[in-house]
């Protein structure tokens, strides 16, 4: 997606990748312990990270 929004608008915006450890990808199969671990540390950062831009804020979106 982001190489098409290069090639028809000539610009891209910014990107980021968030990336979880995992060990076993079977098909059915629940998230194990550790993967349920990174999962919830990896929430806690994401908020982290989305808090520090304020106009995401719920009270910005409301004045929008």
């Amino acid at each position: 997606m982001l190489q098409a929004c290069g090639n028809l608008c000539l610009a891209v915006p910014p990107a980021w990748l968030l990336a979880i450890e995992g060990k076993n990808f079977e098909l059915g199969e629940p998230l194990s312990g550790p993967a349920i671990g990174h999962l919830a540390d990896a929430l806690t950062l994401v908020e982290r990270w989305l808090a520090s831009f304020p106009s995401l804020t719920p009270q910005a979106a409301a004045v929008h």
